[in-house]
């Protein structure tokens, strides 16, 4: 699936996969990581559903140049806060533990304002 953006207009979308598999993951390519002043352009939040207790993993880059950034998970059954892991670089490999049934929600954003335009965001993300 590709979504763009027409002038000015910022792409959102709510969008809900299901499909049967052992290592589930999904890729994202091209979702954009501009900054906070740009917040319809700033990462992304995945929600998923984990079918057993494990890791919830995510691998992102976004080239060359080094960026604070926020990634937090939260389990969206239980409530409560999110578990947050802030770091700075030119991408970030981490990974949660999860527990299922419960739905979990992963969030990636650039927690700095970077004024340099476009930056483009790939991410790996992997569950039980």
């Amino acid at each position: 699936m590709s979504l763009a953006g027409v002038g000015i207009s910022t792409p959102t979308i709510d969008l809900t996969i299901s499909f049967r598999a052992t290592h589930p993951s999904v890729k994202l390519t091209g979702f954009r990581f501009d900054g906070t002043s740009q917040q319809g352009n700033n990462g992304f939040v995945a929600r998923i559903k984990a079918r057993a207790n494990g890791k919830l993993a995510i691998e992102a880059g976004w080239g060359g140049k080094r960026f604070d950034y926020s990634l937090a998970v939260r389990d969206v059954s239980a409530g409560g806060a999110a578990a947050s892991q802030p770091g700075t670089g030119t991408g970030a490999k981490k990974a949660f533990d999860v527990t299922a049934p419960d739905s979990w929600e992963l969030a990636l954003a650039n927690s700095q304002d970077p004024g340099v335009g476009r930056v483009d965001l790939t991410a790996t993300i992997a569950w039980p």
